[in-house]
């Protein structure tokens, strides 16, 4: 399972880090496995800059069309007419 943890948290669990203090300390007082932390401590230790990407392929849809979509969903099931695939 997946752990969620903020950008927030991982920065500061490595700025901890980065201030002396154990990485086994940190991982066990925050969410960030100890994997990432070490990972993100080598780049800072690099004064490399950790790119914040999304997991997973690149939506199909753009931000725009995805809320039209959405919008228009809604509309449809506030009419009572339900959106259901075709040949249903």
């Amino acid at each position: 399972m997946r752990v969620q943890f903020t950008e927030e948290e991982l920065r500061e669990a490595v700025e901890l880090v980065m201030n002396g203090e154990a990485v086994a300390a940190v991982v066990a007082s925050s969410t960030v496995s100890l994997a990432t932390l070490k990972r993100n401590v080598k780049l800072e230790r690099a004064g490399e800059v950790r790119e914040i990407k999304r997991p997973g392929p690149k939506p199909v849809l753009s931000v725009d069309v995805e809320k039209d979509l959405v919008e228009w969903i809604l509309a449809m099931q506030r009419a009572t007419t339900p959106v259901v695939p075709r040949g249903y």
